[in-house]
C-alpha cells in the first residue's frame, strides 16, 4: 500500500468523532437493557426488550463495520437516528407536548450524529 493509498483510507476527523458518539450511543442501549431485563417478569418487559435489542445490536454492528467504509454503513447509520430521533419526537406530540419529554441526551446525540453525517466529508468516505 502506498502513503496516498493510506491518506485516502484514513478516516476523516468528522467521522471518527461520529463514531465515538454512535459508540457511546450503543454503551447507553446495552446499560439501558440491563435495566429492561429486571422487567422481563412484567409483561410490558419483552415488549420494550425486543426493539430495544435490535437498535442496540444495529449500533454495535454499525460501529463495528465503520472502518469498512461501505455505503451502507452510511445508510444503516441515517435510518437507526432517524428512528431515534422520530421514537424521541412523536410520543410527545401525540400524547401531550411538554419540553422535558422531547429535549433528552439521546435526541441531541441522534440530531448530531444526522448533522455529522450530512456533512460531504463523512458521506464522501464512505464510497465503497
Amino acid at each position: 500500500m502506498t502513503d496516498s493509498d493510506q491518506l485516502a483510507d484514513r478516516m476523516p476527523a468528522v467521522a471518527a468523532v461520529t463514531r465515538a458518539i454512535v459508540a457511546v450511543q450503543s454503551a447507553l442501549g446495552c446499560i439501558g437493557l440491563l435495566f429492561l431485563a429486571g422487567l422481563l417478569g412484567t409483561g410490558i418487559g419483552l415488549i420494550l426488550f425486543l426493539p430495544s435489542l435490535v437498535m442496540t445490536a444495529t449500533l454495535i454492528l454499525l460501529v463495528a463495520k465503520w472502518r469498512s467504509q461501505r455505503k451502507w454503513v452510511w445508510i444503516a447509520a441515517i435510518t437507526v437516528e432517524v428512528l431515534t430521533v422520530g421514537a424521541q419526537v412523536l410520543p410527545p406530540f401525540l400524547y401531550g407536548v411538554r419540553a422535558s419529554d422531547v429535549v433528552n441526551p439521546h435526541l441531541f446525540m441522534a440530531v448530531a450524529v444526522l448533522v455529522l453525517l450530512a456533512l460531504r466529508g463523512v458521506r464522501g468516505w464512505f464510497d465503497r
